[in-house]
Order: structure tokens, then C-alpha cells, then sequence
């Protein structure tokens, strides 16, 4: 796992387990490909990954500030910067979480 100063730190807030593993690996697989992702708790994280159910107390995210990737919907009343949609595919994810970074 990549250290804060070297890399991009990602909180899965309160997803669901079969979301939560996609993620994962996804993460794992592009951090052996050179991206440096690295799961983070929301305190620390650059970006967090939310489901369109989740309600975000802002007081607990990064002071530095964080971007909000919300799965769901176009519906989505939800505060996000990014939306990724369901279902979640390897590919989409790994997209989503490129232009997240782009946009930090």
C-alpha cells in the first residue's frame, strides 16, 4: 500500500460488500500498473466513494478537501463531483477513478 505523500487516497464509505470488492480490485490492480491508489479513511482520503443512498458529513473529510465519486444514477440528488454509474465494471471503474484524479 502507497503512502499518503505518494500516491491518491481513496475511502469506500459505507459501500456495499459486492461494490466495495470491485473497487478493490481495481484499486490493487492499478496500483500495480504505476497509479498509486491506496484505500484511505475518509479523514485522510482525496477521494471518497459514496452509493446514492449515502448521506457525506463534509466535517469528516480531509480538510485539504476531497472529491465525492457517487454511485448511482442520473437521478441522484446527492451532492458528487463525479458520478459513476451502476453496474459497476472493471472498466468504468478504472475510468471513473482516471478522471477523479485528473480533476484533483
Amino acid at each position: 500500500m502507497a503512502k499518503p505523500e505518494e500516491g491518491i487516497g481513496i475511502c469506500l464509505h459505507q459501500l456495499v460488500a459486492r461494490e466495495e470488492a470491485v473497487i478493490k480490485r481495481v484499486i490493487a490492480f492499478s496500483s500495480s500498473q504505476g497509479r498509486n491508489y491506496y484505500t484511505a479513511d475518509m479523514l485522510a482520503a482525496q477521494i471518497v466513494i459514496v452509493s446514492d443512498n449515502q448521506l457525506v458529513d463534509f466535517s469528516d473529510m480531509n480538510p485539504e478537501g476531497s472529491m465525492i465519486v457517487r454511485i448511482g444514477g442520473q437521478e441522484c440528488a446527492e451532492p458528487y463531483d463525479v458520478l459513476m454509474m451502476r453496474p459497476l465494471l472493471v472498466t468504468r471503474v478504472m475510468r471513473t477513478l482516471d478522471d477523479a484524479c485528473a480533476l484533483l
